[in-house]
């Protein structure tokens, strides 16, 4: 069933939605699920925006943009102030690519970052297809900026036979997360 926010026999969403806002993504992670091959472009501006209007008429709470990688979308800073300004909780998970500028220019409307981190080790990072050498680094450098700035941590990782063995202790401290979503 669509969804309508105007028939009351439309079921409630789930409270917290992920919004997968774009396929591309600057790294090439070797399990990744979101490759969306038979997915051609993507949703216009103003379409995107009345989707996620839809979204809160419907009951979501928070809602979380997701991709490929969504620091990368053109839109992205003025999709956040959309939902924020519907009374979503927001969300973007991300490996960082574009995290710094989005920090710096909407950091007012961004409740929560999910950073992607697999690994203390950038050689595993590398090898995984998700970073280059610095990638771990950088993950903890954007993770401090977002504690300065109030806006909450979740640390995702994938867990792989490349470090499942990894005692991630140390980093996970030093990112200092309030979730951490492990996946396999």
């Amino acid at each position: 069933m669509p969804i309508n926010a105007n028939n009351p026999v439309s079921p409630s969403l789930p409270p917290s939605i992920n919004l997968h806002l774009l396929k591309e993504c600057n790294a090439r992670c070797r399990f990744c699920f979101a490759t969306f091959r038979n997915v051609q472009g993507r949703l216009a501006f103003d379409q995107v925006c009345e989707l996620i209007s839809r979204l809160r008429e419907a009951g979501g709470e928070k809602l979380t943009f997701a991709g490929g990688e969504p620091t990368l979308h053109p839109d992205i800073g003025p999709l956040l102030e959309h939902a924020k300004s519907l009374g979503f909780v927001t969300c973007v998970v991300t490996n960082g690519a574009r995290l710094e500028q989005l920090l710096d220019s909407h950091a007012g409307v961004l409740d929560w970052v999910g950073l992607s981190v697999d690994s203390a080790s950038d050689e595993v990072e590398e090898a995984l297809g998700r970073g280059r050498p610095g990638y771990v680094a950088k993950a903890s450098r954007l993770a401090a900026r977002c504690h300065e700035v109030g806006v909450r941590v979740k640390l995702n990782t994938v867990v792989t036979s490349l470090n499942a063995d990894e005692d991630m202790s140390p980093l996970v401290e030093l990112i200092a997360p309030e979730r951490w979503k492990v996946l396999q």
